[in-house]
């Protein structure tokens, strides 16, 4: 994309700058632009390129045209911009493509180079960076109430000054790309959002599809692997355990050499390898399964890699010496320890695990080798430093303490899905889910069509570390589905995947008939309510762009089905009745009712809300913020897509705040459809996606009158009630006022039918309840003195054993019950953490009346006995539906996670949520997750 675009700029007079990682990469965009330009015909087109791989007499040539600015297309690594940025200074392109952004980010400079090159002078740079200064302070003043207004005036000024610089002074368009991003929020990464709009974005190789297949070793792993290459052909990568390490990989390369395949080692980058991989000079590549290593990060050939083997399960082993500074080897081993630990244990590994995290986040590679040096030597360090590496040697010590302890040693060897060997030393082998992922992903890759077919296969040299890798990857992924090889129709997978690496293949090198050409991702829109929902959604697809149009938020994703996905919330409803028309925001004529609506209007400081026009609080004088800024923000967005989805809450109030945004946007874009998810998962966005409906116009209405009844019923009651009473704050409405009389009437008839109840307390323990109608005091007396002086026998009638079956899962009604009595928070408390929860995408919709388990819900349960106890779940699985069909269904969890294990994978960042996860979240969710499960169990 980066190519064709800088040549096609350039082709219309346009200056466009290429910045990549590593001068390999440098070298074969050079050759890809040069055969853009041939084939183009663009002749005219002057293309300068530097990389360490030229010869000196090349790399003198080059020095002397950038010197001369001769070139329209320019591509140099980050490295060349951070060392030789002199010679860029004078510079200005219409247009910068970044490959790679965690590259170039090692040199945090390299934001204001950019900026520079793209035509920012220093004094909005210089605007940009005390806007986020100034940002930070309102964040202040609006949590501590003071001098709001201040923080927002230097706020909008600077904004001002910098929207006007972006309006007149036409600087040059910034694209990014890489595989991850984690970049720090550094003041420099954060300009990208205040002067380019945006935040840099980026995706882990969950966007996938990919056959995820296993079969057993039968015997010696390399003549297996062998033996799968042969069948399957050339355009493989063969992956082999980080545990095995890369001279494994160098002998499985020479024993494949030996059997006819064609493979190379690819443990480090080599010149011209990938090169002569792409054009078939090599079968296979072998390398290392790891985050790190450059077979797993550094490869794009969705034209020529098939598929990936894995010889052997990826995993990790530890060594239980400990030696050395190795924090993340550290966390890696605690967080596998916190199953067979008690509670308090548990909470000393969650603290160690977040320590060792956020620190060494916090230190660079060469801090490291200090503190791993003053561990060898004995030696304290001091200040941060010796801060950090206090926290490290607690962590390993207590590490060690749990290790020497035999319950866990006896834990670990009965653990289904860990190794625990012993000899000399010991060494614990763990899964490793990160290196299979990534690893796996280069076999699907995202292309005009969608997502490329891949295929994955897996040599299980180690039966409980394929267990432990199957149930950590569905951390990550977690409609992930494995098969064992023999179960799919190879051949059928194999023809679909080469059909696409042949259309892939001509569709790079030009070679394409127009008629094959077809326009199958669409950009689409999504609406909905939260903010935190849009957040949640936008990351299961990696993590997002970010951008900014006026004051709403858009998070920018491929789904890898189809769809460019904008998402953004309008932050629940946006208009409202008036009140200083008709009566109470309606008006009535000729026997008809016209309600009059007008844009939510919002005091920040003081928390009131207008419909009315008006500009400032009535209550403190503030300035108001008005939801209309964030219908013209949407109308921009709705601009520039294909399609919008409005998928806000599934009931009647979201219908109708759905319909009303709908209603704003449909003059600006082509197409606007509802889409309804009772879940927030990735598997229910994308079935809702494909699955748009229309309005159901008959619940916006009951929403619209209910609305009016609210201002007819509600607003007239509370000022007659104001006014009997001489009390301001009272209210009344339409639902509150008849369960006050409901709560009168049941008063009433519970004193009329009082009882009298004698407790009884036997000499053998049992208690006996005596009811009697209401009696008169000299009556009670009378009795209390015949029991106390009476006699009781006690007779065994018959004994029987009765099967006490589960409670259905919950619904509203009932979850509020058991969690207000038994959690002892309010009803508003309970329902506030489950729409969190619920936006989160941790449980289903939660204001539901109905107990039904759909299909899905119950394979939730079922993955999680098979986790949870193996073989025995078979016994214990019991599936119940609890309900008719419908649309609805239960409150219950969305993934077989339980609330320990949820608190695990957030303190190892596996899951990061829009708010911080509190006592109450999990304690409620633990509520509706084990009441879930019971209900389908035995």
């Amino acid at each position: 994309f980066g190519i064709a675009l800088l040549v096609y700029l350039a082709s219309k007079g346009m200056k466009g700058y290429m910045i990549l990682p590593t001068s390999l990469l440098a070298r074969q965009v050079q050759s890809k632009i040069s055969a853009f330009i041939e084939r183009g015909g663009f002749t005219d087109i002057r293309v300068a390129v530097y990389h360490s791989l030229m010869t000196e007499k090349e790399s003198r040539e080059m020095y002397e045209r950038i010197l001369r600015m001769d070139y329209d297309i320019l591509v140099t690594t980050s490295a060349f911009l951070s060392r030789r940025y002199d010679l860029l200074a004078n510079a200005k392109f219409d247009v910068v493509f970044v490959d790679d952004v965690d590259s170039f980010l090692r040199a945090s400079k390299n934001v204001d180079r950019v900026l520079k090159l793209l035509g920012f002078p220093d004094d909005i740079i210089d605007a940009g960076y005390k806007l986020i200064e100034a940002r930070r302070r309102l964040r202040k003043a609006l949590s501590s109430r003071e001098n709001i207004d201040e923080a927002r005036v230097e706020v909008d000024e600077l904004e001002s000054k910098i929207a006007r610089f972006l309006r007149d002074g036409r600087p040059g368009i910034l694209i990014v790309s890489g595989a991850s991003i984690r970049a720090r929020r550094t003041k420099r990464v954060m300009l990208f959002k205040e002067l380019l709009r945006f935040e840099l974005g980026g995706r882990f190789e969950l966007l996938r599809n990919v056959e995820d297949l296993y079969i057993e070793c039968r015997g010696v792993i390399e003549e297996d692997t062998a033996n799968l290459i042969l069948k399957l052909g050339g355009g493989g990568l063969v992956f082999v355990p980080m545990d095995m390490g890369a001279a494994y990989a160098a002998k499985l390369a020479d024993y494949l050499n030996s059997r006819g395949i064609k493979a190379y080692a690819y443990v480090k980058p080599r010149r011209r390898i990938l090169e002569e991989y792409a054009s078939g000079v090599y079968d296979i590549l072998v390398g290392v399964a790891s985050f790190r290593s450059p077979l797993a990060r550094g490869i794009d050939l969705p034209q020529r890699i098939r598929y990936a083997i894995f010889a052997g399960v990826p995993k990790i082993r530890i060594d239980l010496g400990l030696e050395g500074f190795k924090p993340w080897r550290v966390s890696i081993l605690l967080s596998h320890l916190r199953d067979y630990v008690s509670e308090d244990e548990k909470i000393q590994i969650d603290y160690y695990v977040t320590a060792l995290r956020r620190y060494t986040s916090m230190i660079s590679t060469s801090e490291g080798k200090m503190i791993e040096d003053a561990i060898a030597r004995g030696e304290k360090l001091d200040g941060f430093l010796g801060r950090v590496q206090a926290v490290y040697q607690d962590a390993v010590e207590f590490a060690r303490k749990l290790i020497a302890r035999e319950d866990v040693k006896r834990a670990l060897e009965e653990s289904p899905r860990l190794i625990l060997e012993g000899g000399e030393r010991l060494t614990l082998i763990v899964p490793d889910p990160v290196g299979y992922i990534q690893g796996s992903g280069r076999t699907s890759r995202l292309y005009s069509r969608g997502l490329s077919k891949g295929l994955s296969i897996v040599i299980i040299d180690e039966r409980k570390a394929f267990n432990g890798l199957v149930e950590e990857v569905s951390w990550y992924i977690d409609d992930i589905k494995w098969k064992p090889l023999e179960s799919v129709d190879l051949d059928s997978v194999l023809k679909q995947i080469d059909e696409e690496r042949d259309y892939i293949a001509r569709l790079t090198s030009g070679r394409i008939e127009p008629s094959e050409v077809k326009d199958i991702v669409r950009t689409a829109l999504l609406v909905v309510e939260s903010p935190n929902k849009a957040k949640t959604i936008a990351r299961f697809f990696g993590r997002p762009l970010k951008k900014r149009i006026g004051s709403l938020t858009v998070y920018e994703v491929d789904t890898g089905t189809g769809f460019h996905l904008n998402i953004a919330a309008s932050g629940g409803h946006i208009y409202d009745l008036v009140t200083d028309v008709g009566y109470h925001g309606v008006i009535v004529e000729d026997g008809r009712y016209i309600p009059v609506y007008g844009s939510l209007k919002r005091c920040l400081k003081c928390g009131e809300q207008y419909t009315d026009d008006v500009e400032s609080c009535l209550q403190c004088g503030a300035k108001l913020v008005d939801k209309a800024g964030i219908v013209e923000s949407l109308r921009e967005v709705s601009t520039e897509v294909d399609t919008v989805f409005i998928g806000t809450d599934a009931d009647s109030e979201g219908e109708k705040i759905g319909w009303d945004t709908a209603c704003m946007l449909s003059p600006y874009t082509s197409h606007v459809s509802r889409v309804e998810f009772h879940e927030i998962t990735r598997r229910a966005i994308l079935e809702a996606l494909n699955k748009p409906r229309d309005f159901d116009q008959a619940m916006v209405e009951a929403q619209l009158l209910r609305r009016i009844e609210d201002r007819w019923i509600g607003f007239e009651l509370s000022s007659r009630v104001q006014k009997v009473f001489g009390k301001p704050t009272l209210s009344a409405g339409r639902v509150q006022t008849v369960v006050l009389g409901w709560v009168v009437d049941r008063y009433d008839k519970a004193r009329a039918s009082i009882r009298d109840f004698f407790r009884i307390i036997l000499e053998n323990g049992l208690t006996v309840i005596l009811e009697k109608p209401k009696m008169e005091r000299r009556y009670v007396d009378e009795l209390l003195a015949r029991l106390r002086e009476g006699e009781a026998s006690v007779r065994i009638e018959s004994l029987e054993e009765v099967e006490v079956k589960p409670y259905p899962p919950f619904s509203t009604d009932s979850m509020l019950a058991e969690a207000t009595s038994s959690l002892r928070m309010s009803a508003d408390d309970v329902m506030n953490i489950a729409q969190e929860l619920f936006e989160m995408g941790l449980i289903t919709y939660h204001r539901t009346d109905s107990v039904r388990v759909s299909d899905v819900g119950r394979g939730v349960a079922q993955r999680y006995l098979e986790e949870r106890f193996g073989s025995r779940a078979i016994e214990l699985f019991k599936p119940r539906v609890w309900g008719v069909e419908g649309a609805h269904e239960c409150i219950r969890p969305t993934r077989p996670i339980d609330a320990d294990r949820l608190k695990q994978l957030v303190t190892l960042r596996v899951y990061t949520f829009p708010i911080a996860l509190t006592k109450n979240h999990y304690m409620l969710y633990k509520l509706i997750f084990d009441r879930f499960i019971a209900s389908q169990m035995r």
